[in-house]
């Protein structure tokens, strides 16, 4: 799968600041979310494990897994 552009990527990441509830809610995050191969699902599971205190909180393992499990439905 190609590669989507990394201001998307940019822009998800920013939204997922909010966590992954904000999934079902902001259609714009799932579009996102569906454009990313499966190489730019993993950096962006590794950065928001990363976040910030300051910024957001750091996604937990099990919320990692529900944004990679909904990847998943998206590309079944």
């Amino acid at each position: 799968m190609k590669s989507c552009p990394e201001a998307t990527v940019e822009a998800l990441i920013f939204g997922l600041r909010e966590g992954v509830a904000a999934l079902a809610t902001h259609p714009n995050r799932q579009r996102r979310l569906s454009e990313l191969n499966r190489q730019q699902l993993s950096e962006v599971c590794e950065r928001i494990q990363k976040f910030m205190p300051h910024i957001a909180p750091a996604w937990t393992p099990d919320e990692v897994q529900a944004l990679v499990s909904i990847w998943g439905m998206i590309h079944a």
